[in-house]
């Protein structure tokens, strides 16, 4: 008779290191063992390590089919400073062995921090399953089992069959996807009875990073222009996801100012709810506007009266802090200038500022000359001198400074500018001479006429 057969589950995916505190590149620690410790898990999260010196290298061994006089090797960490790895992936029940390789203390000279749990979200076994693995790795099923009969029944040989998940030799390569509760039952047969266990098999999800897509690390805008920066944040696990700007900005666009010119680095994160991701930098180039100067002036209407000074109170800004020019054409080639008798009406001046890069202000101002009327000048001999039965000529001139037509009037003696004398008028006379503007304005000058006495021929 055949007895009923034991499956007895041994074995699963080995254990993995969870986190670790970092460790050089070149660290050296000793190649032989110092320390060494076996254990039975009671869990499935394991920091190993406590026996080790205070930096050691802590390898992981399995106790294949729990016997430990048979090790595999299967992960190890580092203990720095007192402060242990932990090991994921233990089934409760299990034996294990930890060995330790002491590592120099010095190597350490700044402070360090435990790594980040990485690739695993979570990591963490929630259920009683007694296999226990991460996506993408490897499911090994392996069996103790027993017959009652020394010749294991009629086929002399027990063999085993597998259903579910996991393949006909009880080998499963796990995938993306994978996560979370999985059943499989295992068989044995001697060739005439059955029996059959069944298990289940926990994947736990391994979480993707964060993606970040940028359209372009470099963004070129002029300023005065919005700086945009295109960007989107996914996540593989279709998990939430947060997009971060810092920098010269914190947030995807920016409106520039005059005084942006130059070259501006902002970070950009893309992270999911377990701070995995990628960051890069984007570079926003801001290429310098210049800007116009800015013209201004006191008063663009002036009054003046000929003869009277003018002054163009003008003064120019630039933004961008350019040197600037300022110049003047028309009725004015500068700031300032004598209104003359000439210039009555209306006087244009036009004011330029420039900034020797391009930009240019100008503004045009308006001078009203008002007339000032100046006198007629008259321009006549004191005296004149004649003999009787000559003919006087008083030769005046009148002129006037404005250009005004002018008169000239004669008074006195004489009524005109000419008079024929006779024999009877020798003697002394005044003759008055005047000579006006059309405002009546003028000057008036006394003329001496001398006559003098001419002997006539005597008569029979």
């Amino acid at each position: 008779v055949i007895g009923l057969l034991l499956f007895v589950p041994i074995a699963m995916a080995q254990p993995f290191l969870y986190w670790s505190m970092p460790v050089p590149d070149d660290l050296q620690c000793q190649s032989t063992y110092s320390t060494q410790q076996q254990f039975i898990a009671d869990r499935e999260v394991v920091r190993a390590g406590e026996s080790c010196t205070d930096t050691a290298r802590v390898v992981v061994f399995e106790c294949k089919f729990n016997d430990c006089s048979n090790l595999e090797e299967t992960t190890y960490g580092y203990k720095v400073r007192g402060v242990a790895p932990e090991f994921r992936g233990f089934v409760s029940g299990n034996k294990y062995v930890y060995k330790c390789a002491t590592c120099p203390e010095d190597t350490f000279t700044q402070p360090t921090q435990p790594l980040p749990p990485g690739t695993c979200d979570g990591c963490q076994q929630t259920s009683s399953c007694p296999i226990v693995v991460r996506e993408g790795e490897t499911v090994n099923i392996r069996w103790i089992s027993s017959d009652p009969d020394s010749d294991i029944g009629p086929q002399g040989r027990l063999t085993y069959a597998y259903e579910g998940t996991v393949g006909a030799d009880g080998t499963w390569v796990t995938q993306k996807g994978d996560a979370g509760i999985h059943y499989a039952k295992a068989r044995v047969y001697d060739g005439e009875y059955w029996d059959e266990t069944d298990l289940c098999i926990e994947v736990l999800r391994v979480n993707e990073p964060a993606r970040l897509n940028l359209a372009t690390n470099d963004v070129y805008v002029r300023e005065g222009d919005v700086a945009n920066i295109d960007a989107t944040c996914s996540d593989p696990d279709g998990d939430s996801t947060t997009l971060s700007f810092s920098g010269w900005m914190n947030s995807p666009a920016k409106q520039t100012t005059y005084f942006d010119a130059g070259v501006h680095d902002v970070l950009v994160s893309c992270l999911d709810p377990s701070n995995q991701g990628i960051t890069q930098t984007v570079r926003i180039h801001v290429e310098d506007v210049n800007q116009k100067p800015e013209l201004a002036i006191t008063d663009r209407n002036i009054t003046v009266s000929e003869g009277e000074p003018v002054y163009i109170g003008a003064t120019c800004i630039d933004p961008d802090g350019d040197k600037t020019t300022i110049t003047y054409t028309g009725w004015m080639d500068s700031n300032t200038k004598t209104a003359t008798n000439k210039d009555a009406g209306l006087q244009e001046t036009t004011v330029t500022c420039e900034d020797g890069k391009g930009g240019i202000d100008s503004k045009t101002v308006t001078v009203n000359v008002i007339n000032v009327n100046h006198p007629a000048v008259l321009d006549v001999p004191a005296e004149v001198t004649v003999h009787e039965t000559e003919t006087v000529i008083v030769e005046a001139h009148c002129s006037d400074p404005d250009g005004d037509p002018t008169s000239i009037s004669y008074g006195g003696w004489m009524s005109t500018s000419s008079k024929q004398t006779g024999y009877d008028d020798a003697g002394d006379y005044d003759v008055t001479v005047s000579c006006v503007d059309p405002a009546g304005q003028g000057q008036t000058k006394l003329v001496s006429v001398h006559v003098l006495n001419k002997n006539r021929p005597p008569q029979i």
